[in-house]
This record gives structure tokens, sequence and C-alpha cells, in this order.
């Protein structure tokens, strides 16, 4: 693992994003938190340092749902050898089972219903951070 943890976040809405940047800095302070308002900046950052194993990010957070390309189209566009070495977890809170099973397939760790309620939130993206910098 390079020296300091790497966390891609992409998400479009502007609340869910400080949360979960706030609950990863109280996680992971030294953490380096990468955000994205949209799927085709996250997919670009993602090719870019596809190739380059020191740059790749220790885990990814991503909504599912984003503007220009969704969770899924960016996980076809970057291949499964990304997300057999990167960690990545679905946050969305209008996901159905079909599409939810489908990411699962290709890759994603694990879905997360998003929690309405602030601090649910904070400590949901909390636990999962500690989850995963444990196995890193």
């Amino acid at each position: 693992m390079a020296d300091k943890m790497k966390v891609i976040v992409a998400d479009d809405d502007e609340l869910d994003m400080r949360l979960t940047r706030g609950a990863i800095t109280r996680a992971l302070p030294d953490a380096e938190v990468l955000s994205f308002g949209d799927g085709e900046a996250a997919l670009a950052e993602l090719q870019r340092i596809s190739t380059d194993h020191d740059r790749k990010p220790n885990l990814v957070l991503f909504d599912y749902k984003m503007p220009k390309l969704g969770c899924y189209e960016v996980i076809q566009r970057t291949g499964p050898e990304m997300w057999s070495d990167v960690p990545l977890v679905l946050f969305s809170s209008s996901v159905g089972p079909t599409d939810v099973a489908r990411c699962l397939t290709m890759g994603v760790r694990e879905y997360v219903e998003k929690p309405t309620d602030p601090d649910k939130y904070k400590a949901t993206v909390g636990e999962i951070c500690g989850r995963y910098a444990k196995v890193l």
C-alpha cells in the first residue's frame, strides 16, 4: 500500500458529498480524498490512474445515479481488473434489486442504501472506511 490511503468519492448530491467527506476524514484522518460530482469525471480519473498501481485508490465510494455516467457505466468502462484490486462500495437510495445484483456481479463489494438521517449516514460511511482500512 502507498504511504497515504486514497479514497475516491463520486456523488452528485452536495450534502451527501459533504457528509461522506466528513465521515472519511474522521475515520481515516490521513487519507487523501478525491471527490467527483459526476460519473464522467470519476471515470476520467480512474482511467488515468488504472495503469499506475501506486496511484490506485484504496477505496471507492460511488453513488449509483449520477449525471453524465452512472455507476454501472463507470464499472463497465473501467473493467473488472480495477475492481479486483480496489474495493468499490455502491451507495444509493433508489436502486432496484436487479441493478444491485448486476453491479455486484461486476465487482462492487457491497451495496449500501443511503440512510436519510445525516448522523446515520456519517456513521455508515465511517463503518465502511474502518472495515476496508483494516483489509488494506
